[in-house]
């Protein structure tokens, strides 16, 4: 009996080893790639397709753009294996470029010492498509590290290669942290890099007064193109005190400068944001303005100029 129960246990031992190396086995990813070659640049699309004996295959798609010196045993102009390699992985290239065209296919092997070094970092639900996106995007344990001593060692995997995607480098991090930005959330950085907050467009914003505009309101700045220019064209035509909110306001209206001169130039030189934004709101523009001047008599306030477009008077 205790045999039987020996060789039971010895039977699920083996089988549960069968089961990790076909899991192993499934740990590399299989696709084909095409590029473009322009100058010493390769962009580079990569295509995975998954399940393809099923009905319901789909597919991914990569695309990077490389230098030729990022490829270790490529010979131009012949068909010979090549690889990529970085910390997170290997990716092993099948295939031959000609002249300003390339095509074959690749097998991403990840790498095992990097899944581990992740997982000592807690990150969760570590996949090899996350893992070959930490790869094209040159993820490494230094920058993993030094994200860690700024603070975002909570940060999800997906966040991680977001972050990579997107250039959120140490330098930016740490610059942002310099400028008032010290506990910006892993989404906020995201949005910055993503909507181009560059350091450089922080000091000039705040360098013109705005020296405590938030997160969000910076992020609407670069949304809505408010740029540092426009902001002291604004002051120069006697708008010195307007608001974070009302700058955003006159960007999404399309409250021009060249708007502003002409509706100065009809007689309204201390019109305030508030019915500036109006104007343009219903429409009105020089042209209305003169045509409705033209038929009164006694002076009109820009309410009633509002007014009157409204009800069509």
């Amino acid at each position: 009996m205790k045999k039987t129960f020996f060789y039971s246990v010895i039977s699920c031992c083996l089988l549960s080893l069968s089961l990790i190396s076909m899991s192993m086995s499934q740990d590399t990813i299989k696709g084909k790639w095409t590029a473009n070659v322009k100058n010493d640049k390769v962009i580079m699309r990569m295509t995975v397709i998954e399940d393809m004996d099923r009905d319901s295959s789909h597919g991914w798609n990569y695309c990077r753009t490389f230098k030729k010196g990022d490829f270790t045993g490529l010979i131009w102009g012949k068909a010979q294996p090549f690889k990529f390699v970085r910390e997170p992985g290997t990716i092993s290239f099948n295939g031959k470029f000609s002249n300003t065209q390339g095509e074959g296919d690749f097998t991403f092997y990840p790498d095992k010492k990097f899944i581990k070094f992740l997982e000592s970092k807690n990150f969760e639900k570590i996949t090899s498509k996350k893992m070959l996106a930490l790869c094209l995007n040159d993820v490494n344990t230094r920058y993993v590290n030094d994200l860690f001593k700024l603070g975002y060692s909570n940060i999800s995997l997906s966040k991680l290669i977001a972050f990579a995607i997107h250039d959120v480098s140490i330098d930016y991090i740490k610059g942002l942290q310099k400028l008032g930005y010290s506990e910006l959330s892993a989404s906020k950085l995201i949005s910055f890099a993503v909507h181009d907050v560059t350091l450089e467009y922080i000091k000039k914003i705040h360098s013109l007064g705005f020296k405590e505009i938030s997160p969000s309101k910076l992020i609407s700045f670069r949304v809505h193109d408010v740029k540092p220019g426009y902001i002291k064209e604004l002051r120069d035509l006697g708008y010195s005190d307007i608001s974070e909110s009302k700058l955003i306001s006159f960007a999404v209206h399309g409250v021009s400068i060249e708007f502003i001169k002409d509706i100065h130039s009809v007689g309204f030189k201390d019109i305030s944001p508030s019915k500036l934004i109006s104007f343009r709101v219903h429409g009105i523009d020089k042209s209305f303005i003169k045509h409705v001047q033209s038929k009164c008599d006694k002076e009109l306030s820009a309410s009633k100029i509002i007014s009157m477009k409204i009800h069509n008077d």
